[in-house]
Order: structure tokens, then sequence, then C-alpha cells
């Protein structure tokens, strides 16, 4: 990791834990985004641990405002499909997928626009 995204990350886990309603939804989108350029790198093991924070971060927001966070943890556990494809590890895959198509669909509920998200989960399994 560079200089910048680390200094950041260590910047962002601090506040988290400081101010979380300020910061946890910051720190969850670094460590998804951190999850794509470690995959896009071939660094799957830091790719997979990124993703599964955000995970956990994004599950812990969706639950207590699902409007504004569903679609990024969606979009997480699609992004955590994609790599589990790339490991070959299908049964997690589809888990993943699945688990996205769901979160896709209850974002699309409230906005058509997101219809097309649940599409590309979909064409995954």
């Amino acid at each position: 990791m560079n200089t910048k995204l680390a200094t950041r990350q260590i910047r962002l886990n601090e506040w988290a834990a400081e101010s979380p309603s300020a910061y946890l939804p910051d720190l969850a989108m670094s460590c998804n985004n951190l999850g794509v350029l470690y995959r896009q790198t071939n660094r799957l093991k830091e790719a997979e641990a990124e993703y599964l924070r955000a995970k956990e971060i994004y599950e812990q927001l969706a639950a207590e405002n699902p409007s504004a966070y569903m679609f990024d943890l969606a979009s997480t556990y699609y992004n955590l499909g994609l790599l589990y494809m790339t490991l070959k590890d299908i049964e997690q895959a589809v888990e993943y997928f699945r688990k996205a198509k769901e979160g896709f669909i209850q974002t699309a509920r409230g906005n058509p626009a997101y219809e097309k998200y649940v599409q590309l989960a979909q064409s995954q399994l």
C-alpha cells in the first residue's frame, strides 16, 4: 500500500474509534476501495481482509439505517463474490452473489434505477 493510503487508513481507524457515527461510513468505503485495489493487483488475501472488514461495518450500518447503507453493503457482497470467483471458491462466490442480489432488490424497491444492479448480481448466479 502506498504511504498516502496507509496514512489515510490509519487516520480513519483512529477517527472511527473516537467517533463511530461520523467516520465508520468513510472507513467502510475505504476498506471496500482498498479491497478493489488489492483484487485488481492480485493481492487476494489482502483484498479479502479489506472486503470482510467493509462487510462487517456495512452490516452494522445497514442494520441501523438500511436506506442509507444497503446499496453499499450489497456492493461489498458483490465484490466478495468476484473475489471468491477469482479464488475458485464457487460456493462462497454464489453465497455472496445471492446476498448482493437480495440487497440490490431491497435497494431497488425504493428506487427502480437500482434494478440494473439486481440484474448484474443475477448474471453471476
